[in-house]
């Protein structure tokens, strides 16, 4: 009798450790990647095709601690992967990756190119974060997931880590927060807004900073709102076309 009771207790004893073998094999199956947590972000950028917003912007510089934003209005259009048209009431941008094409209010055309900055060439998307940074997982719970970044050689001039805030449960990019050079930071917040079954970024502001003549930085502050919102609808490839 007695050794049977051990044979049944050596067996309880090996069910419960195959049990805790078996849940512990599980955790590390389900571990996920920081490109895990990127494909999860574009699942939801790529269900954006098109959109357009009227928008208002507002842009300033900080100096000597102070400064206020200078606002304008006008409408806003995008075209995945890669394309913009911004119209303003005084000028008029066509961007497609890193390049910028201006008309101003006087009819006047300058073209400008991106240096120095992330590389949106493959699109606007979450994609441009492994494109451009060494990433690694900092902070992981439920609520909430940390991104690092470190730039890759070549790629940015002035910023020299990222954090990238992630919600795992709508998997979506809500706040990056900068270290920039000469001890400034920065951080931008993204806002969404559910339209036709998909969450599309309706709002955007932050600090970040602006280089200006012989390397130094000064602060930069914005604030994007957008209203009005129409998606997938489609829109020709001739609308982000300058012409020049």
């Amino acid at each position: 009798m007695i050794y049977v009771y051990d044979i049944l207790l050596t067996m309880r004893k090996f069910l419960l450790l195959s049990l805790f073998l078996l849940l512990l094999a599980g955790q590390f199956a389900l571990a996920l990647t920081p490109q895990d947590y990127i494909d999860r972000l574009d699942q939801n950028f790529n269900k954006l095709k098109d959109g357009q917003a009227d928008i208002t912007l507002g842009i300033g510089l900080q100096l000597i601690g102070c400064g206020g934003l200078q606002q304008q209005k006008g409408r806003l259009y995008f075209k995945a992967p890669d394309r913009f048209l911004i119209k303003l009431e005084h000028e008029t941008y066509f961007i497609k990756g890193n390049t910028i094409k201006k008309i101003d209010s006087a009819g006047k055309r300058s073209y400008v190119q991106l240096l120095y900055a992330p590389d949106f060439s493959h699109g606007y998307n979450a994609g441009v974060l492994p494109r451009n940074f060494y990433l690694k997982i900092i902070k992981e719970t439920s609520t909430e997931v940390l991104l690092e970044g470190i730039p890759k050689p070549g790629v940015l001039k002035n910023v020299t880590r990222v954090v990238c805030f992630i919600d795992p449960q709508e998997n979506l990019l809500t706040r990056i927060d900068l270290t920039l050079r000469q001890h400034l930071s920065g951080k931008i917040t993204i806002k969404y807004q559910p339209v036709d079954g998909i969450n599309v970024p309706v709002a955007t502001y932050g600090k970040s900073a602006l280089e200006l003549g012989k390397g130094s930085l000064i602060g930069l502050i914005y604030d994007l709102n957008g209203s009005n919102l129409k998606i997938n609808q489609h829109l020709p490839d001739s609308l982000f076309e300058a012409g020049f």
